[in-house]
């Protein structure tokens, strides 16, 4: 069987599917992940085919004026702004948004194409997509008369009276509130008119009623549903259809041929396991001062650390002390069996690989997405609550460390909380369910 699975977005909004992609390869099928450019060799290394995506939209986060307003915009998470402060952001925001659309309206349409392209080049049998606003695989599934089934990373996208939807993720509501909350996404579609004259002009698709609806197929059939992340942190709504199944989050195997720069080997053998402070592809507008802090509190907390610039490139320390070591990156699947605890960005892959390895965390976000991981993961006792990036100090960010240190209760739930995760479905469930939807022969 051939499975074209779409993504989009950061590292870890694509690696789980990458995961699922490899895993629907060494169970005998033929997976291709349709995603940005630029994870092409990621996916290579994983012996997965990568179709490529235009990532001109994605290249817009690296804009300096982008990141500035991103990290201004997080500030919002606790801080009441004066009339001036609104105003300044408003103002500044407008400005930036009257320079970004253009290009978010040149490349929308050729990113919808894409997705038929790659199609084409592929021929599957069945399609994987999610519920991004340029994700439309269910136009191309019902164009090529294939079945489709979505996998996301969240628990907002099946209506419930549980959980809000997407939209407003953040609000705990009651169940009244909850199931209303899915009308309004329903109402609102990003570049409507755009999808329906592809559809209609470049598919050959007619604007039947439900076409934007992803969860059901072109004869009303439901879609199954497979959720990429820990029943642990989510639990399965009450009211969710059979058609929803919690899978787990599909995890890369460690990382075989990885061998550390001498520096870090050095580093990791000659103390104790250290506290890990990366932020991935978050970015910081002033990494240096970001730097200066971090040398501070770990030297206030007393614990060693090993600083990971990321692609972001967050954090710099151009002259390390004696107690941190500075890398650009290094594999999860290395470093957290020989760390103690790590502060991270919150997303949606770090979370569960550092809970697949029994390590306390403490998340430090700049979207709602991430602090909703860090909420989660606080209430299991597996981590401190999460630290927005722009309300770290050298005073809570000491705290924090010396808690990740010397906390063994949070140690603990840690270690049960990866018991928890290792119990999970995982891959075998989602590739049964895919051999199911496509009524092939199964690979038990």
């Amino acid at each position: 069987m051939k499975v074209l699975i779409y993504t989009w977005g950061s590292r870890g909004d694509v690696q789980p599917y990458l995961a699922l992609a490899r895993s629907l390869n060494e169970a005998g099928h033929t997976a291709t992940l349709a995603a940005p450019a630029p994870f092409t060799d990621f996916a290579a290394e994983q012996g997965v085919d990568l179709y490529p995506r235009d990532d001109t939209q994605l290249r817009l986060l690296d804009r300096p004026d982008v990141k500035a307003m991103l990290f201004r915009e997080a500030s919002r998470a606790l801080k009441t702004w004066t009339k001036e402060e609104k105003k300044d952001f408003k103002a500044k925001m407008k400005a930036l948004m009257t320079d970004i659309k253009p290009v978010l309206k040149e490349t929308f349409v050729p990113m919808l194409r894409e997705q038929y392209l790659a199609a084409e080049s592929v021929r599957p049998d069945l399609i994987v997509q999610t519920h991004d606003d340029m994700d439309y695989g269910h136009f191309v599934a019902e164009k090529l008369g294939i079945p489709h089934v979505v996998a996301e990373l969240y628990p907002f996208y099946t209506p419930s009276s549980h959980y809000p939807s997407m939209s407003f993720q953040e609000k705990e509501w009651g169940p009244f509130l909850n199931r209303l909350s899915y009308v309004l996404p329903k109402l609102f579609i990003p570049m409507k008119g755009k999808v329906n004259k592809w559809r209609q002009d470049e598919l050959g698709l007619p604007l039947r009623r439900g076409r934007h609806n992803r969860m059901a197929t072109a004869t009303g059939e439901k879609v199954h549903l497979l959720n990429l992340f820990s029943e642990n942190l989510f639990p399965p709504a009450p009211d969710w259809p059979p058609t929803v199944h919690p899978i787990g989050s599909p995890l890369l195997p460690a990382a075989k041929t990885y061998t550390p720069p001498p520096e870090l080997a050095a580093f990791m053998a000659a103390g104790a396991p250290p506290i890990a402070i990366g932020f991935g592809s978050l970015s910081n507008p002033d990494p240096h001062a970001f730097g200066r802090m971090v040398v501070e509190a770990t030297e206030k907390a007393g614990v060693r650390a090993v600083v990971i610039r990321g692609s972001g490139e967050c954090i710099e320390v151009p002259t390390p002390p004696s107690n941190i070591v500075v890398v650009d990156s290094v594999p999860f699947s290395w470093l957290c069996p020989r760390i103690h605890a790590m502060v991270h960005s919150g997303g949606h892959g770090v979370v569960h690989d550092t809970l697949m390895q029994g390590i306390p965390t403490l998340s430090s976000p700049l979207f709602k997405e991430s602090a909703l991981w860090g909420k989660r993961v606080a209430k299991t006792g597996a981590g401190l609550e999460p630290i927005w990036q722009p309300f770290l100090t050298v005073e809570n960010l000491t705290d924090a460390l010396r808690k990740l240190a010397n906390d063994g209760a949070m140690a603990d739930a840690a270690k049960s909380m990866q018991a928890k995760l290792e119990s999970e479905p995982g891959h075998a469930k989602a590739i049964s369910i895919i051999e199911q939807v496509a009524k092939v022969p199964t690979t038990a």
